[in-house]
C-alpha cells in the first residue's frame, strides 16, 4: 500500500481524472469501500499489456478506476471532463450517484470505447483483435453486433 500512498502524495491526494480528494480507506477502518476510496490504477491497462511499474501508475477514486476500465487513459479523461462541463451538478454529485446513473455512466464508456476500438482496428491490427475481444465480452451487454 506504500506506493499507492506515494502516488496519493505526488497529485495531492486528488484523483487523476476527476480531482476529487480521496480517503485512505486504512486509517478509516470502514466497513464499505467508499466510491472515493483511493485506489492504484494503472495507465496502460494491465489487460493490454500494462506493466504495474511507477512510469504506469496513477492514483484514482475507486469510481473513476472502476468506470474507466480498460479505456484509454486520455479518452477517459476527455469523456469524464466532458461529462462534467454538460451538467454542472455532476462533480458534486459524482460519488452519491444512484445505481442507476452509475450504470448509465458506465455504459456510456464501455460504448464510446467500442467506438473508439473500431475506429483505431480499421487503420491497425492490434486495435483490431482488442475489439473483437471487447465485443466478445461486451456483445450481450451492449446489444452489439459480433
Amino acid at each position: 500500500m506504500r506506493k499507492i500512498h506515494h502516488l496519493s502524495e505526488c497529485q495531492n491526494h486528488r484523483c487523476c481524472y476527476c480531482g476529487h480528494r480521496m480517503i485512505d480507506i486504512e486509517k478509516h477502518h470502514l466497513p464499505l469501500i467508499p466510491l472515493n476510496a483511493m485506489t492504484r490504477e494503472h495507465i496502460e491497462p494491465k489487460s493490454y499489456d500494462g506493466q504495474t511499474v511507477r512510469e504506469n501508475l496513477a492514483a484514482a477514486c475507486c469510481q473513476c478506476n472502476e468506470m474507466r476500465g480498460n479505456m484509454d487513459y486520455i479518452a477517459f479523461t476527455n469523456l469524464i471532463n466532458k461529462w462534467f462541463k454538460r451538467d454542472g451538478t455532476l462533480r458534486a454529485r459524482w460519488h452519491n450517484l444512484s445505481r442507476e446513473e452509475r450504470w448509465h455512466y458506465k455504459n456510456l464508456c464501455l460504448r464510446t470505447h467500442e467506438r473508439q476500438l473500431r475506429g483505431l482496428g480499421q487503420k491497425y491490427p492490434v486495435f483490431a483483435e482488442r475489439h473483437r475481444h471487447f465485443v466478445f465480452h461486451y456483445a450481450e451487454k451492449l446489444k452489439l453486433r459480433a
